[in-house]
């Protein structure tokens, strides 16, 4: 049976043409046409005000989920820097706490003071309100951390505070007093011995007949020096009215008076006695008159009378030092004269943040940039406390070096060890020209070696470089199962490869230290083309260590390539963590001293291709378990010159990468792969890497593609519209 379509052209002329209009009339005009316009006023202007009212309500509903449910803890930071979060490290430090944790911040409330200018106002409610936002965030970041303020302007709320952490400092302070009240009755015994001196002396000086000339003279200055002793001696000869005066202050002995006046006891108290021989050995040659009797007595057994006051005074010196720093004294003085410090109580440990460590002056900051003068390095000095309140225990780091220092006396490596022990690990130097035996630092959990190469020889003054026999100890210590970190130098015709360079071997590492990485660029206008052995690295591999950097820049200088063997020895595992690019401007240069000089030129047959690491981390089973080590195919990336070298301006390091990879390397050696994040410093100067390969498609994207896909879509709307 067949269907027979309608006729279209069976329809009366404009029936179609009608539908249609009657269809757009419907879409314009509103079901309710007939209603007054009053009425249509009361019908929209109802539907507003309800949608109003809804929209409110849904608003309310956000705020009291975030603040009452959530309690402020789903939050996002859009800010460029990351100012109002924490970054990966901290939290990861923060969320590991195993004990509560309280920050109080002793910060006066800007708007109760008086300031001279508004400028200084607005410093100081910018500094407040910056330490409160940072504070708060620690709070957000675990639920151990309760955050307090305090105004040291509340007088009972100072008072209530200082009497509460009294009593957690009780032990110490009943010494502190014990102490200081027997430093009093010793000052009050120094007191009358010198009192008695000066009186003696004096009486010497008026006697009849008169002294000589010399001995006159010698009287004085021993009675001089003997009023520099005492306060109450000085007061005495200032006359008796003003003792009284300024005796109520003098009464109550402090731990600065008291190391003063005993240094100044032991030191002076030695040496009077042989002062007063060589007064009377100068008044007692031929022709002086003769030293009356008294005199002669009273200078030649003076050592029997300040000998036990200097024994007293030096014991209670040293026993003085001893006593611990008192935290206590440095938060009452800070209350006391409203000076800014945040103070960490968890469990019996305290901690003291001083302001000064908080906003750190910038020395590179021009005149009139007030702005710059001074970094705020809250977070990093918060986690670092916290840090060192968490670990009683420590790993160490020993620098090994030959003849050379590493991170004291203006090593090369100074500033990172600093870095390296606010993230809670001890570092020390270990120099085997100068001590054989592995140093033991106290309080030490595990010991990592870090493998410095030697100095570049002097050709001015040859010496024979450090033979492996030298880092026997450490070599075996390594080979032994130690986790460390192992740096090493191309070689050159004047410095040969590292002594140690056989432990690149162990960790399946073929180390080509006969090779330098270099980096074609162009050097002018003209767009003349130099090799140069430094390269700037802003990708990274996936491995734990690495992953974090982002695309953080790196830069490498003078870096040997460290191949991979595809057998290494059993039990090795090895992986990448920073590659030579494998594009035509990157390579490894076989003619190192060419190279150094930035002349190198690539040759196809002796030169190594990339891509290829620089830096390998390695894992090997050993009795004990398994050990770590990080590789470098050079030791500059970590020095102080290079990772930490800053922007002339705003003082933020160039290459935050260098001090990343090489602190979370520390980390993952030691086994504190859960502290492996980015540090504060290094969130700061985040920004776009090199994007490889897919630099083109995006640079294609973004100057050919935005703009037609918004023509695109102007289209389709244009084409929606029409029909």
């Amino acid at each position: 049976m067949a269907i027979e379509k309608p006729d279209r052209a069976d329809k009366p002329a404009g029936e179609g043409g009608k539908h249609k209009k009657d269809l757009l009339a419907s879409l314009r005009s509103p079901p309710e046409a007939g209603m007054t316009r009053q009425r249509r006023w009361l019908v929209y202007g109802s539907n507003v005000a309800l949608a109003i009212v809804l929209a409110t309500a849904l608003v309310a509903a956000v705020i009291w989920i975030s603040g009452a449910a959530l309690r402020g803890k789903a939050r996002s930071d859009w800010t460029l820097t990351g100012r109002f979060s924490l970054s990966p490290q901290t939290r990861a430090i923060v969320q590991d706490l195993k004990a509560d944790l309280t920050i109080t911040m002793v910060y006066a409330d800007p708007d109760q003071y008086v300031y001279e200018s508004r400028e200084d106002y607005q410093k100081a409610k910018d500094e407040y309100e910056r330490m409160s936002d940072l504070l708060r965030e620690f709070g957000f970041a675990s639920g151990r951390v309760k955050v307090e303020r305090l105004d040291p302007l509340n007088t009972p709320q100072a008072d209530t505070f200082l009497t509460n952490l009294q009593k957690r400092f009780g032990e110490q302070l009943k010494a502190k007093e014990a102490l200081l009240k027997e430093f009093t009755k010793f000052r009050s015994d120094v007191d009358a011995f010198v009192a008695q001196e000066v009186d003696k002396v004096s009486a010497f000086g008026t006697a009849q007949p008169p002294p000589s000339e010399a001995l006159a003279e010698g009287l004085t200055v021993s009675a001089n020096e003997l009023v520099r002793m005492s306060r109450q001696v000085q007061l005495k000869l200032l006359g008796q009215s003003l003792g009284a005066n300024l005796k109520g202050a003098d009464e109550e002995a402090t731990l600065a008076d008291a190391k003063s006046l005993t240094a100044a006891v032991t030191q002076r108290f030695k040496q009077f006695p042989g002062f007063y021989s060589r007064i009377l050995e100068a008044v007692s040659k031929p022709g002086q008159p003769p030293v009356p009797p008294a005199v002669k007595t009273f200078m030649e057994t003076a050592a029997a009378r300040y000998e036990p006051l200097a024994k007293q005074a030096e014991e209670l010196q040293k026993r003085i030092e001893a006593l611990p720093k008192q935290k206590f004294d440095e938060i009452k003085e800070s209350i006391g004269t409203r000076k800014q410090c945040l103070v960490l109580e968890s469990g019996d440990d305290v901690q003291v943040i001083p302001v000064d460590d908080v906003w750190v002056r910038n020395p590179r900051a021009r005149e009139g940039e007030a702005e710059k003068k001074s970094i705020f390095f809250g977070e990093r000095v918060v986690s670092s406390a916290i840090l060192g309140m968490k670990e009683k225990q420590k790993p160490a780091l020993l620098f090994v070096t030959v003849a050379m220092p590493a991170t004291m006396m203006g090593g090369p490596y100074g500033e990172m060890a600093e870095r390296l022990r606010k993230n809670g690990f001890l570092v020390e130097d270990w120099d085997l020209m100068r001590q054989q035996e592995m140093p033991k630092p106290e309080n030490a959990s595990k010991i990592i070696l870090v493998f410095v190469p030697p100095a570049q020889p002097d050709p001015r003054q040859p010496m024979p470089p450090p033979s492996p026999e030298q880092y026997r100890l450490a070599i075996d210590a390594v080979k032994g199962g130690a986790p460390c970190i192992l740096m090493g130098d191309p070689s050159t015709m004047f410095a040969p490869p590292p002594p140690y360079a056989e432990l690149f071997e162990l960790f399946g590492v073929d180390a080509k230290l006969n090779a330098v990485a270099v980096h074609a660029v162009v050097t002018d206008a003209a767009g003349t083309e130099k090799a140069i052995p430094q390269l700037e690295i802003t990708s990274y591999t996936s491995h734990a260590i690495s992953r974090p950097l982002g695309a953080l820049p790196s830069m490498f200088f003078r870096a040997a390539p460290l191949v991979i063997k595809k057998e290494p020895p059993a039990g090795v595992t090895a992986a990448a963590l920073a590659m030579l690019p494998g594009s035509r401007d990157y390579w490894a240069d076989t003619n190192t001293f060419e190279a150094m000089r930035g002349d190198a030129k690539r040759d196809e047959a002796t030169d190594i291709a990339g891509p290829v690491p620089l830096a390998v981390a390695a894992t090997r089973k050993v009795e004990k378990g398994e050990q770590r080590a990080a590789l470098f195919g050079g030791s500059s990336f970590a020095q102080d010159r290079i990772a930490f070298y800053r922007e002339p301006f705003d003082a933020s390091d160039r290459f935050p990468g260098n001090a990343e990879l090489f602190t979370n390397s520390v980390f993952w050696v030691a086994g504190m792969d859960h502290l492996i994040s980015i540090s504060p410093e290094a969130l700061q100067a985040r920004r776009i890497g090199d994007l490889g390969a897919a630099e083109l498609p995006l640079r294609v994207l973004i100057v050919g593609g935005l703009p037609a896909i918004v023509l695109l879509v102007g289209i389709i709307v244009y084409v929606v519209r029409r029909r």
